[in-house]
C-alpha cells in the first residue's frame, strides 16, 4: 500500500457538474442507489456538506452528509433575586437552537485505484473538521454489518458502534451497524 502525498489531493464542495461521476463511483463501489435527481436535491440543501476529492485532475471520491438540528428549544435557568425576600427565584426561559448539533453521513466512496492511499482519510478528516468548526457535537452513519473494511476505517477515526438496525439494507438484505463520533470531545482546529 503506497500512500499518495496529501498535497496531491484536493477537496471541494460538490456542484452539479460532479453528479455524473458521483453516480458512476456510487455504482462501481456498490453503494445504496441514489439517482442524479437525489444528488441534485441534496447539494441544493443549505444544511448539507457534500464533498468531492480530486487527484490527477479527476474526481476520485465523494462524501454526502446532512447537518441536523436536534431539539427545538433548550431551557435556560436564570436566577432572580426577590427584593421582598432574600430567597432566589428561578426563572426558566427557552432559547431556540440556532446551530446544527449533529450530522449524518449518507455516502462516502473512493474509487478502487485510490483506496488505501489516503484519499478516504483526507476526505473524512476534512468533513470532521468542517463539522467541528460548525459546532457539531456528533456525527452518525450506518454501515453494512459485513463491511469490516469500512467499520475498521471509521473506528480509526474514533467512531463507536452504537447499535444494530435490523434489515436496514436491501440487495442483499443485511443489518446496518450504526456508528457515532463524538465531535465535541475532539479538539477544535
Amino acid at each position: 500500500m503506497s500512500l499518495v502525498p496529501v498535497q496531491l489531493f484536493s477537496v471541494f464542495q460538490i456542484n452539479n457538474k460532479h453528479i455524473n461521476i458521483i453516480v458512476k463511483i456510487q455504482d462501481d463501489c456498490d453503494l445504496s442507489k441514489w439517482t442524479r435527481v437525489d444528488y441534485s436535491n441534496q447539494i441544493k440543501k443549505k444544511n448539507s456538506i457534500n464533498l468531492v476529492i480530486m487527484a490527477d485532475k479527476k474526481v476520485v471520491g465523494f462524501l454526502i452528509a446532512s447537518l441536523i438540528r436536534i431539539g427545538k428549544e433548550t431551557p435556560q435557568i436564570e436566577n432572580e433575586t426577590n427584593n421582598n425576600n432574600s430567597s432566589d427565584v428561578k426563572t426558566v426561559n427557552f432559547k431556540k437552537k440556532t446551530k446544527f448539533n449533529e450530522a449524518e453521513v449518507y455516502n462516502i466512496a473512493i474509487i478502487n485505484e485510490y483506496q488505501h492511499k489516503g484519499a478516504g482519510s483526507l476526505l473524512l478528516e476534512r468533513f470532521v473538521d468542517k463539522c467541528k468548526n460548525l459546532g457539531v457535537e456528533a456525527i452518525w452513519l450506518e454501515v453494512r454489518e459485513s463491511n469490516n473494511t469500512a467499520i475498521n476505517f471509521y473506528k480509526k477515526f474514533n467512531f463507536k458502534e452504537i447499535q444494530i438496525r435490523k434489515y436496514y439494507y436491501t440487495n442483499p438484505p443485511e443489518n446496518a451497524l450504526i456508528m457515532k463520533l463524538n465531535v465535541e470531545k475532539l479538539p477544535r482546529i
